[in-house]
């Protein structure tokens, strides 16, 4: 099991973190790999959606099916069971100065690896998300600046 955190404060309020990543179609813009996001389900508080992620090498586009369960405006979670278990938890806390945005990642390639997963060198799996990881929460205070600056402009 490869468990990740990651935590940033970003020059907003949780709802604008929120909704920064409320909208799945953001998802590609946003986190890494991602390359499609398909909404199969959307329910008050909860959807089922599907998210094609770019892996390269023999593994090429994976799809991950799974839950993405939300509380307005203070967290979002998705749940993936198969191909692997993944689950990514994101917190919203507001802190002097904005919103502490803290995600917790795990995921187990066992499922999808079998007993080739004992081979996979963890550390290099590690750095490579906790990569994907900080992109992400600077692409999504990068995000929230810019929206910022437009309703600025707007205003002006």
């Amino acid at each position: 099991m490869i468990t990740l955190k990651r935590t940033k404060v970003v020059d907003a309020t949780p709802q604008e973190v929120f909704d920064a990543l409320a909208d799945p179609q953001e998802l590609t813009r946003l986190v890494p790999r991602v390359q499609r996001v398909e909404v199969l389900e959307r329910h008050a508080d909860w959807a089922r959606i599907a998210t094609h992620m770019a892996l390269g090498g023999v593994f090429g586009t994976l799809r991950c099916e799974g839950e993405l369960r939300w509380v307005e405006p203070q967290s979002l979670s998705f749940t993936v069971r198969k191909p692997l278990p993944l689950e990514n938890r994101w917190s919203f806390t507001p802190v002097d100065g904005g919103t502490e945005i803290t995600v917790h990642m795990s995921l187990d390639l066992a499922p999808l690896l079998g007993p080739f997963a004992q081979f996979v060198p963890v550390a290099a799996v590690n750095d490579m998300l906790s990569h994907d990881l900080d992109s992400t929460l600077q692409r999504i205070a990068a995000r929230i600046a810019s929206r910022g600056l437009k309703e600025r402009t707007v205003a002006v």
